[in-house]
Parts: C-alpha cells; sequence; structure tokens
C-alpha cells in the first residue's frame, strides 16, 4: 500500500503533542502491516522547519530537537520512510485543486502542495492532523482518516 503521511503526523511520532497518541497506534499498525511511508521533498522540508520552528517558540530545547532531527532522518536513511521527489506535474496539479477547492476550504498553499503530492503518487492512505488539508483530501478522494475522531485521539 502506498501511504504518504504530510509533516504533522510524522512531528506526532517524533515530539510529544495532543496528536502523538493517534499517531502512534497508527504509525504502529503500519509498521505491523511492513509498511514504509512515502515522503515528499515538501514534507521532508516541512518536518525540518517544524522541529526547528518549535526551538523558537520555545516549545523545546535545540537539544531535544537535534535528536528529533536525528532521529527522523536516521529513520529515512533506513527506509521507514522513503523519500520520494516531487512529480514534475506537482505545481500544476496543485494548482488545479486551488482553483477548484480552495474558495471552499480555505487551504493553505503547502497543504494543496502535500495533497497534490499525494495524489500524484497514487496513494491509497494520506495522514494528517491539518483538518483543512484532511478536508481537500477528501474532497479529492484520497483515503484519509479523520484522525481527530475519538478513535483516534
Amino acid at each position: 500500500m502506498r501511504v504518504y503521511a504530510d509533516s504533522s503526523f510524522i512531528v506526532s511520532i517524533y515530539v510529544q503533542r495532543v496528536q502523538t497518541e493517534a499517531a502512534l497506534r497508527q504509525w504502529e499498525a503500519l509498521n505491523a502491516a511492513g509498511e514504509s511511508v512515502c515522503l515528499g521533498d515538501l514534507a521532508f522540508l516541512e518536518v525540518t522547519n517544524a522541529v526547528q520552528l518549535g526551538v523558537f517558540r520555545g516549545s523545546f530545547s535545540a537539544k531535544l530537537a537535534l535528536e528529533v532531527l536525528n532521529n527522523f532522518n536516521s529513520d529515512v536513511r533506513a527506509g521507514i520512510f522513503r523519500l520520494i521527489p516531487a512529480p514534475p506535474l506537482l505545481w500544476k496539479k496543485a494548482a488545479e485543486l486551488s482553483t477548484l477547492h480552495g474558495a471552499n476550504l480555505g487551504c493553505r498553499s503547502l497543504a494543496v502542495l502535500q495533497v497534490a503530492n499525494a495524489l500524484l503518487l497514487n496513494s491509497e492512505l494520506f495522514l494528517t492532523f491539518d483538518q483543512r488539508q484532511w478536508a481537500l483530501a477528501i474532497a479529492v478522494g484520497l483515503n484519509a482518516p479523520d484522525l481527530s475522531l475519538p478513535a483516534y485521539s
């Protein structure tokens, strides 16, 4: 199965957040099934930036940030995440999704890019905690469980 996870999901695996319990349950199920997770260039950047932003905001220390990024990069090297370059049509697909759904859903550009990437990679499962991004994923037909539901939280 081709699984695509955005940065909100991935960071929740490595840093204690409100969503961590739900992320770890889903993560453990994927690991038990022998599934790896596709990681686009954009998600890789967003994970790195989210961790650094956490230091800036005082959410955690620079030492913890270094540990988180080392663990994350180690998992990427180990193949737990499959780093996949952005497809050539990413920008065109994202603009199309923005035109079709932007006025109704109010997604940020980065969220639209993540969904477009998942579509172009033929993802069978899309994991996010970003509710607007989730709504867009559902609107375009991706299988995206609502991780905010009590069964996941």
